[in-house]
């Protein structure tokens, strides 16, 4: 009999709980049944409920992509020098990049568009007989031409100097311009794509946020001998994606 008495002196308590559990339950039901879930190839959907349950938040994510033709570029050239003597290597290799800067300059190219960006000298054996040492010099150094038509001239004079390209770095110089164009078209496809998704004739945008990512306005092209003017037709790829709040 005691042991009925305690049973029945927690008994209130755990229907209290079993009332609590079968609430919560049902919230959570009644609440994925308000979900959305929606995929596409350019954006992906999710839904926020508010404490609300007949208000709902819809976020877009949307990404467009755009190619453009470069207009500028930067070519790399390296400039190697041997010889037994350390100061004759340098001589000599201090001799071709004087020559590449007043043959650049020639060609229009001024003094603040040629850097030099990396210099080194060392000794070596591979070039020389067994028994004696050399020395290697190394001048790496870049310029940027404004018209890229002229790539394939300009390399083919730097090169009868002595020089190596080693690779060509395509720009825009309208870069930030073209971004903001290519923002502003992703942002007004989502608009349109959450329109038609959920078929509504108006949404109300509640925030627009644009997504970080790593944008380059450069792409490099490595080069080899005999280039052809292919080389002067590189695209640069533009990507702007946004994420828009909507209700």
């Amino acid at each position: 009999m005691k042991r009925i008495k305690n049973i029945l002196k927690f008994l209130p308590a755990f229907i209290f709980l079993l009332v609590a559990i079968s609430g919560f339950v049902y919230n959570e039901v009644a609440r994925c049944q308000n979900l959305i879930y929606a995929q596409d190839e350019n954006y992906v959907e999710k839904t926020e409920i508010t404490d609300n349950y007949d208000s709902t938040k819809f976020i877009v994510l949307y990404k467009e992509e755009q190619k453009f033709k470069a207009d500028r570029a930067t070519i790399n050239v390296q400039v190697e020098s041997l010889d037994i003597d350390q100061n004759v290597a340098k001589e000599k290799n201090k001799e071709i990049v004087s020559e590449i800067i007043e043959e650049l300059n020639n060609q229009g190219v001024a003094n603040e568009d040629i850097k030099i960006t990396y210099n080194s000298c060392c000794p070596c054996k591979d070039e020389f007989p067994v028994s004696s040492n050399g020395y290697r010099v190394y001048t790496n150094l870049s310029y940027s031409i404004k018209n890229i038509e002229d790539i394939s001239s300009s390399i083919e004079k730097i090169e009868e100097l002595n020089a190596y390209v080693m690779s060509i770095e395509y720009k825009l110089s309208d870069f930030k311009e073209k971004y903001n164009n290519v923002l502003t078209l992703a942002i007004e496809n989502a608009k349109a794509k959450a329109k038609k998704l959920f078929n509504k004739d108006s949404l109300n945008v509640l925030k627009i946020k644009e997504e970080k990512q790593y944008y380059c306005n450069s792409r490099y092209q490595s080069y080899y001998e005999g280039m052809t003017d292919i080389f002067a037709n590189a695209e640069i790829e533009i990507v702007a994606e946004i994420e828009i709040e909507v209700a």
